[in-house]
Order: C-alpha cells, then sequence, then structure tokens
C-alpha cells in the first residue's frame, strides 16, 4: 500500500512511525484489546449511519433510492417518498446500533458485550430488514418489475 500514495517517503516514515509506536505501546495494547473491538464495531456502524444520514442531505440521492433505481429504474413519486424516509430510517437504526454498543461496553461484561456485538447485531439487522420489506408491501403497490426474489433471480440467470 506504501507504494500506491502519491509521496511514497512520508507513507514510509509514517509506517515506520506507526510500528515503532505499535512496538513501544504494545503491552497496553495487549491489556486492553477490547478497545480496538469497541472502536472497530462503533466504527463501522457508525460509518453505514453517516453514510445513510449524509446521502439525505445536500441535494443528494438518499442510498435506498439510489439502490431502488438501479434495480427498477424510474421510480414514482409515492416510490421515492417512501425511499426517502427508508434512508432516514436506516440511519437512525445504525445510529442506534452504534450507541447500544458503546453503552452496553461500558454497562455490561465483556462477554455479554461481544455475544451482542457479534450475534444480537446481526439478527437486529435481519429483523429491521423484515420490518422494511414489510412496511414496503404495505405502503407501495406490489412493483411493476417483481419483487427482490424477481431481481436475485434475474441477476442469476443472466
Amino acid at each position: 500500500m506504501l507504494w500506491l500514495w502519491k509521496w511514497r517517503l512520508s507513507a514510509l516514515v509514517i509506517a515506520v512511525l506507526s510500528g515503532v509506536l505499535l512496538y513501544l505501546e504494545w503491552p497496553f495494547i495487549e491489556r486492553h484489546y477490547e478497545w480496538s473491538d469497541l472502536a472497530q464495531q462503533c466504527g463501522l456502524f457508525g460509518l453505514v449511519a453517516l453514510l445513510f444520514a449524509r446521502s439525505s442531505f445536500g441535494g443528494r440521492v438518499p442510498v435506498c433510492e439510489q439502490l431502488a433505481h438501479q434495480m427498477y429504474g424510474a421510480l414514482t413519486p409515492e416510490e421515492i417518498f417512501y425511499m426517502r424516509r427508508a434512508t432516514a430510517a436506516w440511519a437512525i437504526f445504525y445510529f442506534l446500533l452504534a450507541a447500544a454498543i458503546l453503552i452496553l461496553f461500558f454497562v455490561v461484561p465483556l462477554r455479554v458485550w461481544s455475544l451482542f456485538t457479534n450475534f444480537a447485531t446481526w439478527g437486529l439487522m435481519v429483523l429491521a430488514g423484515f420490518v422494511d420489506h414489510a412496511l414496503r408491501r404495505l405502503v407501495l403497490p406490489r412493483h411493476r418489475e417483481g419483487g427482490i426474489l424477481t431481481l436475485i433471480r434475474r441477476a442469476l440467470t443472466t
């Protein structure tokens, strides 16, 4: 990766300094390794939340609307309205998930926190996906191009 940087010498200096810092602080890192897990988990879900939220402002096209447009082509005004609300809902969901991970890290034992971050978060994401799908089926008429299974089948056969 160093060779992909425009300024290779500065990249090399940063890499060497990072290695030295890692070597010098290794005992601290070993004792507090769970903090890197916390940063990784909160960082991941926080960035996903930021991706959804940021796409809703500044004249950008919301993420859910982009995906629906790629799958179906032109969208109706009702579909656009729903996709904008769905993008906001997903942003809130991922912000809450990141907040729950952060709070639980300090409140519950590490074993419980680890179970939550490694297993419950996946279950919550699947549940949120099912809720989104059910709401979409309830609010929007069936799309003329078919549902997600039709799109997956079409992608696999072409």
